[in-house]
């Protein structure tokens, strides 16, 4: 009798340890959800969405700089932009590509979100920056053109930044000439 009832004390933790997880994972699983684009303060611990103020919108961004390194085979761009406004505003998440392609058509640049999940948005005042790094092999860098990761090349220019409050920021001077492997891009860095 008393095995019997160790026995179904032992089923009921192991039920309630994996309900208990299966909340964690929900709950993961959801914060990537939220965060995979310019993302949700409200997604971020510990960070009240009406501290923060909106998402920044397009028309309070500026481009304020562009760099790309060349290192071991990777082209390594850092985009920067500033709150060009007289409001705080912030970005969090992955941020969100497009380009147009030679048809005209406006499309989602295909990346590889890389780095982790963000925790938490990066609040900018005025005149403060936020950043996030792509990253791409440069040219075939050793792979044979036949390769199965230089199966999707792509040529991608007018890239902007589609802003979470709305609206979209160009990225003069940003084109990508990629022949093998994904693009990567990092989350926002204050």
């Amino acid at each position: 009798m008393r095995a019997a009832q160790r026995q179904q004390g032992l089923r009921r933790r192991r039920s309630a340890t994996l309900t208990g997880l299966a909340a964690v994972t929900v709950g993961v699983a959801g914060l990537v959800g939220s965060q995979a684009g310019i993302g949700l303060a409200a997604a971020s611990p510990g960070v009240p969405a009406s501290s923060v103020g909106p998402a920044c919108a397009a028309s309070q961004l500026v481009l304020s700089g562009l760099t790309s390194d060349v290192a071991d085979g990777v082209v390594s761009v850092q985009t920067v932009v500033s709150n060009s406004s007289a409001t705080a505003c912030w970005v969090a998440g992955f941020p969100k590509l497009v380009y147009q392609g030679i048809d005209g058509v406006q499309a989602t640049l295909p990346t590889h979100q890389t780095g982790g999940i963000p925790v938490r948005p990066v609040v900018m005042a005025t005149g403060q920056t936020a950043s996030f790094q792509l990253q791409y092999v440069n040219g075939y860098d050793g792979h044979d053109p036949s390769d199965p990761a230089c199966a999707n090349p792509g040529t991608y220019q007018n890239i902007s930044l589609s802003a979470g409050g709305g609206g979209q920021l160009p990225l003069t001077g940003l084109s990508i000439d990629k022949k093998c492997g994904d693009i990567s891009i990092y989350s926002w860095r204050g």
